[in-house]
């Protein structure tokens, strides 16, 4: 998909929407898989169903999307990758949950 008309939906279209539907298809990224995608899950070994997990959205305040660097991205099979996202979920629900008994109180 075109990287300018991606670039360009991103300002219109909800991020979720944005970023599952255009991001992931676009060139760019299609690119950034090729360059950084390893043969192998980083957690456990497993060389199918590989995906490239973006560890962070966001360094310094600023999105790294159309910027990722090898840093910002992990290779995962299926499995680890919803895990992953589990436990980030997991965590963030857990933080919300303190905060709001902090304000509460």
């Amino acid at each position: 998909m075109n990287n300018l008309l991606v670039w360009l939906w991103q300002f219109i279209l909800p991020r979720r929407y944005w970023y599952r539907r255009l991001y992931l298809r676009s060139n760019h990224w299609q690119t950034v898989k090729r360059m950084y995608k390893k043969q192998a899950c980083e957690n456990c070994g497993k060389v199918y169903s590989l995906d490239l997990h973006h560890k962070t959205y966001y360094e310094n305040g600023r999105s790294i999307l159309w910027h990722e660097k090898k840093k910002h991205l992990k290779t995962l099979c299926r499995e680890c990758h919803n895990k992953e996202h589990f436990e980030r979920m997991t965590a963030w629900h857990s933080n919300k949950k303190q905060t709001m008994k902090v304000l509460q109180n």
